[in-house]
């Protein structure tokens, strides 16, 4: 397996009538990476995300997923990533849990089997079928990261995974990160829970610049 994953070379962006978030930005990650990304409220840390998933567009520079620039990606090569909004009904498309369920059956029936279902947390399966506008925030939250078992062989970017959690939800967060193994993760996060531990690389994003922490 190639290590590279993606490649952000000197990109330059920024919103309609703003001045540059990003300015001859860089940044390199492998598919091992297990990457904490942190910094002040609007210094362009989901801005970052939505660019390596190609929502939004660099004026300048490139920014490439398996040496393959973002605006030329397939269905196939986005497959190895899996992403999160910090907005979790982002990541819900159905209007029952049941529904998203069945997405996902439908794209990869070979993980998303019956018997998967007895593998997922008992207290969110008492409300598969509860619909999403009655859920709480944390249980929003809870159901857009409960298939991530399933999911292990994908590249995550989370985004604040952890907001709005339980003790209990965040326990199981961390240890699943803690057992990822087939590929890495890009997580921000401010939550304490994080341990330094989960991470081979700690990157404070600050005026557009990466400082690495560690």
């Amino acid at each position: 397996m190639n290590s590279s994953l993606f490649q952000i070379q000197n990109i330059t962006f920024s919103y309609p009538k703003q001045p540059p978030l990003f300015q001859d930005f860089s940044l390199d990650i492998n598919q091992e990476d297990k990457i904490l990304l942190t910094g002040a409220n609007g210094s362009g840390k989901s801005t970052l995300l939505a660019l390596l998933m190609g929502i939004v567009s660099p004026q300048e520079g490139n920014i490439t997923l398996n040496d393959t620039p973002i605006p030329a990606l397939t269905p196939e090569i986005y497959s190895e990533v899996l992403y999160s909004h910090q907005n979790a009904r982002m990541d819900l498309f159905g209007l029952v849990p049941r529904n998203d369920w069945e997405l996902w059956q439908l794209a990869i029936p070979e993980k998303f089997t019956e018997k998967s279902l007895n593998l997922a947390d008992h207290d969110l399966m008492a409300k598969f079928d509860t619909p999403y506008a009655h859920l709480s925030g944390g249980e929003l939250r809870a159901f857009s990261l409960l298939w991530l078992p399933l999911l292990q062989d994908k590249f995550w970017l989370l985004d604040e995974p952890t907001s709005g959690l339980d003790a209990k939800h965040k326990t199981s967060f961390v240890d699943l990160c803690q057992n990822k193994e087939k590929r890495g993760y890009l997580i921000v996060s401010y939550d304490p829970v994080m341990e330094d531990s989960l991470f081979n690389r700690i990157l404070l994003l600050e005026k557009g610049k990466l400082i690495q922490i560690r």
